[in-house]
C-alpha cells in the first residue's frame, strides 16, 4: 500500500473554497431520515429513509415505480434502515439495525434471506453474492458474510483512538462503498482526521486517503479533545461526535473519489491525488447542503441529506475550461507506510487504494 502526504507549505497555498448549488430537487416526497440512494444499471434510483418499512424505487425521469418489498409484512419490512446496496445480480443488501439483520431481497423484490448481524451500520455488494458488512461489534472493521450468511474473512484495523475498548469501536464507525472495479471503501465516520481506505478483496489495503491540511485542522482538534475530554472524566453512555466524513462516492468510470466533510466536498483522482478546490454544497444559495449520500453521473452529481432531500448538482471538474491538474494542495508527498508519524504541528495528508466489483451481469453494477 502506498500513501501520499500533503505537506503544511502546500496546504497554506491551496485554493480557497468554492461554492456548489444544486440545479433541481429530485423526489420531493423524501427528505426526512434520508439515508442512502444508489442507481442502477437501467437508470432507475433506489432511495431508503430511515423510518420507512421499504426502499423506494423510481424511474430515470424520477417517477415512482414502488418499493422492495412491495408489500411490506411483519416479516419482510423494514424496521429502521442504516445502509443498502445493489448487487450486481440484481440483489438488494439492507443493514437493518432494528431488526440486528441484514436482509437481502431477490430481484422480483421478495425477501430472500435474513442474516443476524448484530448493530450493523453499513453494507456494500460484493461479487459473487457475498456481502461485507460494518458494524460496531465485528472483531475488524469489515466482515465479508457468504450468500448463506457464513461468515468468509474479515479485515480492517481500527485506528486506536480510545484506550476504552467499547468507546474506540464506537469512534471507528463508518460508511462501506463498493466500486464496479471490485473495490471496497471503507470511510471512517469519526476519526479527527478525514481518512477513507480502499481495500481489494483479500483485506488488503490499496489506498488510504488522511486529508491533514490546514483546512480540516481546527475540526480535528475539537474532535480529539471531545475524545480526550470523555477518556478523563470516565463517562458511559455514547458521545455525540459530529461526524467528520458524512459521505462518499466513485465514479464508476474513472474511479475518481468525491468525499463529502459535513458540507465540504473534496475530489481525488484514483490514486488519491487532490483534484481542485474544495466545494461548500448548498441546496439553495444560503441553504447548507450536508450530504449522506453520494452517487456520481457523468455530468452529476445527485446527493441526499437528511433532511433537505435529494438534489443533482453539477460536476464542478466537468465545467469548460476545469484544470483537472491535482491541486498544489495535495500533490503527493513521499510514500510512506499507514500509521507512520507526522511532524508537529498540523498534520499532512496521506492517500491509499481501495477494491474493485466485476459486472457480472447485464445490468451492470450500480453506484
Amino acid at each position: 500500500m502506498c500513501c501520499a502526504g500533503v505537506g503544511l507549505a502546500a496546504a497554506q497555498d491551496q485554493l480557497p473554497d468554492l461554492e456548489l448549488v444544486a440545479t433541481a430537487r429530485m423526489f420531493p416526497d423524501v427528505g426526512a431520515g434520508l439515508r442512502a440512494i444508489h442507481r442502477d444499471g437501467r437508470g432507475r434510483y433506489y432511495v431508503l429513509t430511515r423510518n420507512a418499512p421499504a426502499v423506494f424505487v423510481y424511474d430515470a425521469k424520477e417517477r415512482k415505480l414502488g418499493q422492495i418489498p412491495a408489500r411490506p409484512t411483519k416479516e419482510t419490512a423494514l424496521i429502521a434502515g442504516a445502509d443498502f446496496d445493489l448487487g450486481s445480480n440484481g440483489f438488494l443488501y439492507v443493514a437493518d439495525q432494528g431488526a440486528n439483520q441484514v436482509k437481502i431481497y431477490d430481484d422480483d423484490g421478495r425477501l430472500a434471506q435474513s442474516i443476524a448481524v448484530t448493530d450493523p451500520e453499513s453494507v456494500a455488494a460484493l461479487p459473487d453474492g457475498k456481502v461485507a458488512v460494518a458494524g460496531l461489534q465485528s472483531n475488524k472493521l469489515v466482515e465479508v458474510l457468504d450468500r448463506n450468511g457464513v461468515q468468509v474473512s474479515e479485515f480492517g484495523d481500527r485506528e486506536p483512538l480510545s484506550t476504552r475498548r467499547e468507546l474506540n469501536h464506537s469512534l471507528n464507525a463508518g460508511k462501506l462503498l463498493a466500486d464496479s472495479a471490485a473495490h471496497l471503501y471503507f470511510a471512517f465516520t469519526y476519526v479527527p482526521e478525514p481518512t477513507v481506505r480502499r481495500y481489494d478483496l483479500t483485506g488488503e489495503t490499496s489506498l488510504e486517503i488522511e486529508l491533514q491540511t490546514i483546512e480540516f485542522y481546527p475540526t480535528a482538534t475539537t474532535t480529539r479533545r471531545r475524545i480526550s475530554e470523555n477518556e478523563e472524566e470516565d463517562r458511559h453512555g455514547n458521545m455525540v461526535l459530529r461526524p467528520v466524513v458524512n459521505a462518499i462516492g466513485v465514479d464508476p468510470q474513472s474511479g475518481d473519489i468525491w468525499i463529502a466533510m459535513d458540507d465540504e466536498l473534496a475530489h481525488f483522482d484514483k490514486n488519491g491525488n487532490r483534484i481542485g478546490a474544495t466545494y461548500r454544497t448548498y441546496a439553495e444559495e444560503d441553504e447548507r447542503f450536508v450530504p449522506v449520500s453520494i452517487v456520481v453521473e457523468p455530468k452529476r452529481l445527485v446527493m441526499a441529506a437528511d433532511p433537505t432531500g435529494v438534489y443533482e448538482f453539477e460536476r464542478p471538474d466537468k465545467a469548460p475550461g476545469v484544470d483537472l491538474t491535482p491541486a498544489a494542495a495535495s500533490a503527493p508527498a513521499t510514500s510512506s507506510a499507514p500509521g507512520s508519524s507526522s511532524s508537529s504541528g498540523p498534520p499532512e495528508s496521506r492517500t491509499t487504494t481501495p477494491p474493485t466489483i466485476p459486472q457480472d451481469s447485464p445490468q451492470g453494477k450500480p453506484h
